[in-house]
């Protein structure tokens, strides 16, 4: 039998074939919709990890495609018309289904066990061959008065048009999900038209040549009322296949969501954290078993209601908490949130609250809320420490500088609403670093008690008392006369009484001490807007009492404006200073414990031409003050980041990191990110071993501002860390929302270790501070070992201070770093 026709034959000898457009529309329908449900097997076979079951629904997937492929030929088949009776081999024709079902076997089995770039390809090549083999062996199960012959050309058009639309297919339906509906779809129609393009371009290479012998008889069966059967049957297997695969996904999705709550119940009982549901109709709230011990409801079990809950609410939460709720059910807040006090068994707990509204009725009113409880005791109760070391000097009680100036300002606010005039008193303890190296520093610190006794003793409540640093105080008296001539009078007699009051004898552990005290006054009233020039003229006035030679109490007046002119003219110089490159920059070593140094804080000295080493402490306020300090913060910004350039190419060196002090003023510059950004020249390497030093008082202005900058700067490799902790606004709000790696204990506390069991404890709530924050912990003014020693027992290992170096200048740190690297050991070990 001649398969191919090669040569051109009488048109007269060839039938010509009809279509029904009604039955080729139906094949073509019934092939989208065999593979749409097939490609859900498909999915399904993909998502199990079971082999039998995945092998399971290979199965299922590959005989309903196969049988829709079948049907598809089969009903295509019964649409061509010929000029001629046709009949069909029943054995042969219902044998043709079995290559259409072992290929697709063959397909969704591959793309299920092991799918990759590389199967596309062949699994196309696979679908369209074993396409070709169901059509052609069907074709030969025809029984007709005419000769099968196929055109060569449209034969291998046929095959490679099928091999395409089939690879595209494939590469859909790769991208695609069992989620994706659309997609699914999408896939099913261009496969459905592969097979469907390779079946009728198959026909379309067809000759049908007329032959002699005819078959007679009519046709024992009505060839409509067969496809009519077999898309019935063939779309009665599509949905039967659709409808497990659906109920498989829904039965699949039941159990995750199952196991997905029932690992959220775990891992909310196992954290502690406490489940609420509050039915708004029956008034009825369920509560966690594991809190049930730890509230104060009467009832033995976790249910109560809703008013017994309220009812159990601090009094001064009650409002916060019932307005928040009310919030909520109006749909005003998407959900409930409060932070409020809780009865419990022992004693209130603080709590965060949180819930939202999860069902309503028709008339949107509230009926079903879902939340959870948190304790966060601890969490307040540590709160409240960082603000008391916030506000309150650790060693007196007093006020510190911080709550000092917020009382300062709203006496100015006070004195314009009612005239009044005020005074400024500071008090500058006399010699007393010498009593201090005399008698001890445990001598030393019950002095300052007891002078804060005294001085606190010697005021109303309306005046204000507070601690600024190691040896100086200050008061501020409020509501004296109107006039100030006579307010000067009343502070003039009250400072007399309380420097008579500081001169009287000590008697300190069985032993009597004397200090003297100068004190600077500045009388004010409802005038005076500065708060700077107030505090500036109390201590120009300080300065002037102590070159009397202390013990005395001086009062600012014009006569004193000369050492104004001192402070002008040093600003002058700081100009020049600034031209002129008299800076200089020193270097105090950072070291961690076992590694020794891991480099240094960069400290910056003026050598005045004239006045020699001038120290910070008295240029760097003026700059402060007088804006200077942005040229010079630039000038050490740019001069530390070139250090490290260098010392990149120091084998020996470029382990080194260096930590530069910014001041509020310098890092509130609206160009600094770029200042910064210029000085590291947008190199990573160098800005990861830079580290910004920030002092507390800037971080509370602008926080949003103020972590955006961090943030960019953080992603060019620079860290942050927090300069002189513990000694201002240390709140948790802002700590635990600014990404600082590092700490810096403030060296006011480390002195302090082993002598003040206050800032003992001080120290190490700050080190379980940072621990709890993630964030190191470095300990500045390390002069002892024994202060070495609690540090380390308490899990702090950074260090800086007098006990492993002083400042050096640069190639005396160099000297230092490689020393240590040939072996150098400190002595303190």
């Amino acid at each position: 039998m001649t398969f191919f026709q090669l040569d051109k034959l009488d048109s007269t000898l060839i039938y010509t074939a009809t279509y029904q457009p009604t039955w080729v529309f139906i094949s073509i329908l019934v092939a989208v919709l065999s593979t749409y449900a097939a490609l859900g097997a498909s999915f399904q076979a993909q998502s199990q990890t079971n082999f039998s079951t995945k092998f399971l629904w290979v199965l299922i997937s590959a005989f309903t495609f196969g049988v829709g492929i079948w049907a598809m030929h089969f009903i295509g088949m019964l649409a061509l018309k010929l000029p001629c009776h046709v009949r069909y081999d029943l054995p042969e024709t219902l044998l043709s289904i079995i290559p259409s079902i072992l290929v697709s076997g063959l397909v969704f089995g591959v793309d299920s066990f092991a799918k990759n770039q590389l199967t596309h390809g062949l699994n196309s090549l696979f679908l369209a061959l074993g396409v070709a083999l169901m059509h052609y062996s069907g074709m030969a199960a025809m029984l007709m008065e005419a000769e099968i012959r196929y055109s060569p050309e449209l034969f291998t058009v046929s095959i490679l048009g099928a091999i395409g639309l089939a690879y595209l297919a494939l590469r859909i339906k790769a991208s695609a999900n069992s989620n994706n509906k659309a997609r699914t779809l999408g896939v099913a129609i261009v496969m459905g038209c592969a097979v469907s393009v390779m079946h009728y371009s198959a026909i379309a290479a067809t000759f049908f040549i007329k032959k002699p012998d005819s078959l007679s008889g009519d046709l024992p069966v009505n060839l409509d009322s067969v496809a009519l059967l077999v898309t019935v049957i063939t779309s009665f297997i599509a949905l039967l296949c659709l409808t497990l695969a659906s109920y498989s996904r829904s039965k699949e999705t039941k159990n995750q969501l199952m196991f997905s709550e029932e690992r959220l119940m775990f891992a909310l009982e196992s954290s502690g954290d406490c489940i609420w549901q509050w039915s708004l109709l029956s008034d009825e709230v369920m509560f966690s078993s594991t809190w049930v011990n730890k509230l104060a409801f009467t009832e033995e079990s976790v249910f109560t209601t809703g008013q017994t809950w309220l009812n159990n609410i601090h009094p001064d939460d009650l409002e916060a908490v019932k307005l928040s709720i009310e919030q909520c059910f109006s749909g005003e807040t998407p959900a409930f949130y409060s932070e409020h006090r809780l009865r419990g068994k022992q004693d209130w707990l603080w709590v965060l609250s949180r819930g939202k509204v999860v069902m309503r009725d028709k008339d949107n009113k509230p009926t079903e809320m879902l939340g959870t409880l948190i304790d966060i005791s601890e969490r307040k109760e540590f709160a409240r420490e960082i603000e008391y070391l916030a506000f309150f000097d650790s060693l007196t009680g007093l006020p510190n500088r911080r709550m000092f100036l917020d009382r300062l300002k709203q006496g100015l606010v006070d004195i314009k609403r009612n005239p009044q005039c005020s005074a400024i008193i500071f008090i500058d303890l006399d010699r007393f670093k010498f009593f201090n190296d005399k008698h001890g520093q445990d001598n030393g610190d019950l002095l300052l008690q007891e002078i804060a006794n005294r001085i606190k003793t010697s005021v109303h409540d309306y005046d204000v008392v507070a601690r600024l640093s190691s040896d100086e105080f200050v008061v501020m008296l409020n509501l004296l006369d109107n006039d100030q001539d006579k307010a000067t009078l009343e502070a003039e007699s009250f400072s007399k009484s309380l420097l008579a009051s500081i001169n009287e004898k000590y008697n300190l552990v069985g032993y009597e001490h004397q200090i003297s005290a100068s004190m600077g006054v500045y009388v004010f009233d409802e005038r005076e807007e500065n708060i700077e020039d107030i505090l500036k003229y109390a201590n120009t006035a300080t300065y002037h009492a102590k070159k009397q030679g202390g013990n005395s109490i001086c009062f600012f007046n014009l006569d004193m404006q000369k050492l104004i002119n001192d402070r002008l003219k040093l600003e002058e110089d700081l100009q020049v200073a600034i031209a002129g490159n008299q800076f200089e920059l020193h270097y105090q070593a950072q070291f961690k414990s076992q590694l020794g140094i891991i480099g240094a804080e960069v400290l910056i000295r003026w050598r005045h031409p004239v006045r020699g080493l001038v120290s910070p402490y008295e240029f760097i306020p003026i700059a402060e003050e007088t804006g200077l300090i942005l040229p010079i913060g630039r000038w050490v910004l740019n001069v530390a980041c070139d250090q490290v350039r260098h010392w990149q190419t120091n084998p020996a060196m470029q382990h080194l990191s260096l930590a530069i002090n910014v001041s509020a003023r310098q890092f509130q510059e609206a160009n600094f990110v770029q200042s910064v950004t210029d000085a590291i020249q947008g190199d990573p390497l160098i800005g990861n071993k830079i580290k910004l030093e920030l002092t507390e008082s800037l971080l509370i202005e602008n926080i949003d501002e103020t972590i955006e900058k961090m943030k960019a700067l953080i992603a060019l490799g620079v860290k942050f860390s927090m300069d002189d902790f513990g000694t201002g606004y240390s709140s948790l709000s802002y700590l635990s929302k600014l990404p600082f790696s590092q700490l810096k204990i403030d060296q006011s506390f480390v002195r302090n270790i082993g002598i003040n069991d206050l800032d003992n404890n001080i120290i190490k709530t700050i080190i379980g501070m940072g621990e709890s924050l993630n964030m190191r912990v470095i300990a500045e003014g390390v002069e002892t070992p024994a202060q070495r020693e609690f540090l380390l027992q308490h899990q702090c290992d950074y260090f800086q201070g007098y006990l492993f170096s002083k400042p050096l200048v640069l190639n005396e740190f160099e000297d230092l770093v490689i020393s240590q690297g040939a072996g150098f050991k400190l002595s303190v070990d």
